[in-house]
């Protein structure tokens, strides 16, 4: 009766375990989707998506091969039996468990130990005498479990521990195999299980166990490799001979261990992320994917209208750099003139000065290319050897657009010659002077790229 009581009552532990991790991580997933979502229509559209998603697990992110442990832990066992003095001994196990996600792990455990108690025994005998003598009980026993972890994180954090990996319950069925040997204080063999009449060694004994228990993990390091894990556990034993039938009751025993825990390569999924920061975490990745595909969006159509006009500058530029090209050899006729008419500086007093180079822009633009960097270089070299002489820069643009504008436009122009001359080239303010002829100057009427023009006169 007493061991069928036991089995129901496991039956129900078991259940329980199951059923509270069926929907303890749906009720917590509402509850943190709703607080989520208090304030934003936004949020609870995401919600649904996230909701789903916890649902339909990714496949790849825990593989087979993926979140397996190794254990090994030593501790102390506690045999409840009727001899009730001195009934701590030791045990050693090994644990190879798998992280299913992050409510449930499986684990098969290999657990070795002695069982130990002693005391005065009385009992009563048929005929109505007593028995009584002091007796030694000594269990060597083994056992095979395939357990259950549960973890509790979510029912005792609102957010995921620090260091606290795990706080976890434990269940399942272990397969006990044990010699039981009664010796008196002398040591005298008195009776055993496992054990001829004669104390000799027979076959072990079988049984079935029912291990359940709580335990907690702590992590040692932040990639959560190593991990320091403490258990109690409590086996109840379904057979009456681990006291070799001195009394009519089932002889159970605890199991609290220590022990090292060993992650097999980097976890994937763990028990320390409670579902509240899952959800919380899945929520805040769509929207943020929801809000970069809005700014991306809106980058891209604020940033169309400038590529396009980056385009044509570019485009103009190109075409610029070639009309140079065609005048090159007009503006070595120049230098060739510079030379004669700068060693004698009555010819340019003569003439009223000298056009020895034009830059030309492009359209609607003061950007001044490598190009006419160096056209504006030898002006700046003719200057700078010649102390004497002065060089009027004359802005100048062609006719489209009002003249207002573009008189504003050859302004600009004329002043960024002036600026690399000073600034780069080291020429003195004081010998240059800045005219702004707008559109009133023209080289061309129909070919508006040689009207977009600097002149450089010397004096």
């Amino acid at each position: 009766m007493f061991t069928r009581r036991i089995i129901f009552a496991s039956s129900i532990i078991i259940g329980l375990m199951l059923f509270v991790s069926s929907h303890g991580s749906a009720f917590a997933q509402e509850n943190e989707v709703k607080e989520q979502t208090s304030d934003s229509t936004q949020i609870q559209e995401v919600d649904k998506k996230v909701e789903r998603k916890t649902i339909v697990k990714d496949p790849n992110r825990n593989s087979f091969g993926k979140n397996w442990y190794l254990g090994f832990k030593g501790g102390a066992t506690f045999f409840l039996s009727p001899l009730k003095d001195n009934p701590f001994s030791w045990g050693a196990s090994a644990t190879l468990g798998k992280q299913l996600n992050t409510k449930i792990a499986l684990r098969l455990d290999y657990l070795y130990g002695n069982l130990q108690s002693e005391g005065e025994f009385v009992k009563r005998n048929t005929d109505g005498s007593f028995y009584k003598n002091d007796l030694v009980a000594n269990v060597d026993f083994m056992e095979i479990a395939l357990l259950m972890n549960l973890s509790l994180n979510d029912f005792f954090y609102s957010s995921s521990p620090k260091h606290l990996r795990e706080l976890y319950l434990f269940g399942g069925a272990a397969y006990t195999m044990f010699r039981s040997e009664i010796t008196d204080k002398e040591g005298e063999f008195v009776t055993g299980a496992g054990y001829d009449v004669e104390g000799n060694e027979t076959d072990m004994i079988s049984t079935i166990a029912i291990p359940i228990g709580i335990g907690v993990t702590y992590r040692l390091d932040k990639k959560d490799i190593f991990n320091i894990n403490a258990e109690f556990g409590y086996r109840f034993a379904q057979t009456d001979q681990l006291d070799a039938r001195i009394t009519e009751t089932a002889s159970n025993y605890t199991y609290s261990s220590l022990g090292l825990l060993v992650n097999l390569g980097q976890p994937t999924v763990s028990p320390q992320t409670i579902t509240s920061d899952l959800v919380r975490d899945q929520v805040n990745e769509e929207i943020g994917k929801k809000v970069d595909k809005e700014i991306n969006s809106t980058i891209d159509k604020e940033i169309k209208p400038l590529r396009e006009e980056l385009a044509k500058q570019s485009v103009a530029v190109v075409d610029n750099q070639n009309q140079l090209e065609i005048l090159q050899e007009e503006m070595e006729a120049r230098l060739n003139a510079i030379k004669e008419h700068v060693d004698n500086q009555d010819g340019l007093s003569a003439v009223g000065g000298l056009n020895i180079s034009s830059v030309y822009f492009a359209f609607n633009s003061t950007y001044i290319t490598p190009a006419m960097e160096r056209e504006i270089a030898t002006i700046a070299e003719v200057l700078k050897k010649n102390e004497k002489i002065k060089c009027e820069i004359v802005g100048n643009s062609s006719n489209v657009g009002s003249p207002e504008y573009n008189k504003q436009l050859s302004l600009k122009r004329a002043n960024a010659v002036m600026a690399l001359l000073t600034d780069e080239f080291g020429v003195e303010a004081e010998r240059l002077t800045v005219i702004n002829n707008g559109i009133e100057d023209p080289l061309a009427e129909n070919i508006r790229k040689i009207n977009r023009r600097v002149d450089m006169i010397l004096k």
